[in-house]
C-alpha cells in the first residue's frame, strides 16, 4: 500500500490508520485466494458427487428388472403348485420379501433424489453481504428441507394404535424357514390378551427384521428364538414392551455399551460373518423416532421377567433379549 503527500509529514495516528488498512487488504487478498482455491476444490468435490449420483441411479434403475422378473416368476409358480403343497408357503414369503424389497428400492430412489437436490441448492455461491435482518434466507431453509427428508428411509412415520400380533404372526412366519434351514427353534410367545401399541408397522417390522436377523445370523444350530409381548415397563406404566430373545453366545459386556452406535461390530468384526454394523443403529433411530426405548439383556440371567416355559433354562453366561418399549394405545382407537 503507497500513499504520498507534499504538504506535510504523516502523523503517528494516520500511520497506525494505514497500518490497518494494509493489514486489511493482506487479509482479504489471502482469503479471496484460499476462496478461490476452495471454490475450485468443491467443484471437482461436486463433479465426482454428480458422476456417482448417475450410476447409483442406474444401478438402481437395473435392478429394478430383475426384481421384476423374480416377482413375476413367483406368481407364476404360485399358480402352477396345488394348494396343499408345502412350497405355497416358501413362494409366497418369496413375494413377500420381494414387495419389501421394490419398496425399499422407491426409498434408495427418494433419497438419492433429495441428496441431488441438497447438492444443487449447496452449489449456490453465497452472497458476501447479509440479508436484512427483516428477511428470511431462502437458500439455507431450502438445504434444512432438503436434509429434513434424508434423516432416515421411507420419510415421516406414520404412527398409530396397531396390534402387536397382526405384526408379529405374519413376521414369524415369514422367518420360520429361515430359522428351520439354521437348524433353530423359531416361537411365538403370545400373552393372554393382544396387546395395541403406538407405532408404525413399516419402522417396527423393519427393527424386528433386523434383531431377528442378528439372532439367526450368530447363533448355532439348536438355539431357541422367541418373542413375547405384554410386558410391563416397571417405572413407566404408559409403555408396552416387545421381547426378541434367543439362546445364543450373547453379548460381551464390553460391546453392550456401544452396540447402537453406526457401524460398530464389537467382536463380530474378527468373525467370517458380513456385517455393516447399521442395523442395531437404524433399529435405535427408529425406536426414538416412535417415541419408545430399546434396552438390551445379556447373558439372559439379567432379565428382569421369567423365561416362557417353553424356552430351556439357559446357563449364567449365555443369550440375548432386546426389549422394545412402545406407548400403549387402546385398541378402540
Amino acid at each position: 500500500l503507497v500513499s504520498w503527500r507534499a504538504d506535510r509529514p504523516w502523523q503517528q495516528p494516520e500511520r497506525d490508520q494505514m497500518e490497518e488498512c494494509a493489514h486489511s487488504l493482506t487479509l482479504a487478498c489471502v482469503l479471496d485466494q484460499r476462496g478461490q482455491w476452495l471454490s475450485t476444490r468443491m467443484s471437482s468435490l461436486d463433479r465426482v458427487q454428480a458422476q456417482q449420483s448417475d450410476r447409483f441411479h442406474e444401478l438402481l434403475h437395473q435392478l429394478r428388472s430383475p426384481l421384476t422378473a423374480l416377482k413375476t416368476f413367483g406368481k407364476l409358480l404360485i399358480k402352477r403348485l396345488p394348494s396343499e403343497d408345502q412350497n405355497q408357503l416358501l413362494v409366497s414369503n418369496m413375494l413377500r420379501e420381494s414387495d419389501r424389497l421394490q419398496e425399499l428400492l422407491g426409498y434408495f430412489d427418494e433419497t438419492l433424489q433429495a441428496a441431488d437436490d441438497t447438492r444443487a441448492a449447496a452449489s449456490t455461491s453465497a452472497p458476501l453481504l447479509l440479508a436484512p435482518a427483516d428477511e428470511s434466507p431462502e437458500e439455507p431453509q431450502a438445504l434444512l428441507t432438503a436434509a429434513d427428508s434424508l434423516a432416515h428411509f421411507g420419510g415421516a412415520l406414520d404412527i398409530h394404535p396397531g396390534s402387536v400380533a397382526a405384526l408379529l404372526e405374519p413376521l414369524v412366519q415369514l422367518n420360520q424357514p429361515l430359522a428351520e434351514a439354521a437348524e433353530m427353534r423359531l416361537q411365538l410367545v403370545p400373552p393372554a390378551a393382544d396387546i395395541w401399541l403406538q407405532f408404525d408397522p413399516k419402522a417396527l417390522g423393519e427393527i424386528l427384521n433386523n434383531l431377528l436377523d442378528n439372532s439367526l445370523k450368530y447363533s448355532s444350530p439348536g438355539t431357541h428364538v422367541w418373542l413375547q409381548w405384554g410386558l410391563s415397563h416397571p417405572d413407566q406404566p404408559t409403555l408396552g414392551g416387545i421381547l426378541l430373545g434367543d439362546t445364543g453366545p450373547g453379548i460381551p459386556p464390553t460391546d453392550q455399551a456401544h452396540i447402537f452406535e453406526r457401524h460398530y461390530r464389537g467382536r463380530q468384526a474378527a468373525g467370517e460373518l458380513d456385517g455393516s454394523g447399521l442395523g442395531l443403529a437404524i433399529a435405535a433411530d427408529l425406536m426414538g423416532e416412535m417415541r419408545g426405548q430399546i434396552e438390551v439383556y445379556s447373558p439372559l440371567s439379567k432379565l428382569p421377567w421369567a423365561l416362557p416355559e417353553t424356552i430351556p433354562t439357559p446357563t449364567a453366561t449365555i443369550g440375548t433379549a432386546f426389549v422394545l418399549w412402545l406407548p400403549i394405545a387402546a385398541a378402540e382407537a
